[in-house]
């Protein structure tokens, strides 16, 4: 059985805030029911109180009705285990094709070219949509042109010396 997320059961605009509530706590605790065996079946399997809490999922929700464009960060030292298929293919659903979701896999620079291309190739395959991102490598560019501004002002100053 693999694991979900919990989805927002339908509503109405003429429903009324308690009644959403109602329904979003019923559906909550139906998802719950099922964690809970998974994690009694598995005891390796751990849910963080994070994802027993109905607000957090309350927000994603409503950030996934709201957005055009939504991106899940993983980490790139296990992209696939950080990656929730279930969660694209609720943003999916959600979106009737409307939204877009692309996989950002994070500190890149932990990665050979060849794990790049690994994993690249294995996204690629299943159909999503990823880029690569390093933080360090941002960093890095940041730095050589904070340098060069630097350098470019030493050169200012040097030249109005000479004026003197």
């Amino acid at each position: 059985m693999a694991l979900t997320i919990p989805r927002r059961p339908a509503w109405t605009r003429s429903m009324t805030a308690h009644e959403i509530e109602q329904q979003e706590n019923m559906s909550f605790l139906e998802w719950r029911r099922d964690i809970a065996t998974m994690e009694q079946d598995n005891i390796t399997l751990a849910i963080t109180p994070f994802e027993k809490n109905v607000d957090i999922w309350r927000q994603l929700w409503r950030v996934i009705e709201k957005c055009d464009l939504l991106l899940q960060i993983v980490d790139a030292r296990n992209p696939y285990f950080f990656y929730s298929a279930d969660l694209e293919k609720y943003i999916g659903e959600v979106g009737k094709g409307n939204k877009e979701f692309i996989l950002l896999v994070n500190k890149s620079d932990y990665l050979s070219p060849e794990l790049i291309a690994h994993w690249s190739e294995y996204f690629t395959e299943k159909g999503v949509k990823h880029i690569f991102f390093s933080a360090l490598k941002e960093q890095e560019i940041i730095d050589s042109h904070e340098m060069d501004e630097i350098g470019e002002e030493d050169e200012d100053s040097d030249d109005s010396d000479n004026d003197a």
